[in-house]
């Protein structure tokens, strides 16, 4: 039996903030993109929307070790680069080729979703160490 999520203003303004960024933004970003906006707005209230929204699939929680989660608006299974030095968490793009899911056969698992985060330096961070 679903649950019936009943709309919120509160929701849809943390939801629509996710939608319009391609910055992987963690709760906190998005509390203080909204605060101008939405004063009353609790951090609190974010956090308990983005952990909604991302469980009924309308965002995607991008988990990165030793930072706070990322959310992003892109559902469709994909990687993501986490630059080292500056934080920054994007999209990566793959080898048309490349299936997560042969990683699983071997043990006889059913693989059902997966998180690729790779780790390193983005350009910009590489440019600046050039110019330095």
């Amino acid at each position: 039996m679903a649950v019936k999520i009943r709309r919120s203003e509160q929701r849809e303004l943390v939801l629509q903030a996710v939608l319009a960024r391609k910055d992987h933004p963690t709760a906190e970003a998005v509390f203080k993109s909204l605060h101008e906006q939405a004063p009353h707005l609790s951090l609190g209230t974010v956090y308990r929307n983005l952990n909604l929204l991302a469980g009924l699939g309308q965002i995607r929680r991008v988990p990165i070790p030793g930072q706070p989660d990322h959310f992003d608006s892109t559902l469709e299974q994909h990687a993501h680069f986490r630059c080292t030095q500056c934080g920054a968490v994007f999209d990566l793009s793959v080898a048309s080729d490349f299936d997560p899911c042969t990683a699983a056969y071997p043990c006889g698992c059913r693989l059902t979703g997966y998180e690729l985060v790779f780790s390193g330096v983005c350009a910009e961070c590489c440019a600046a160490e050039k110019k330095n």
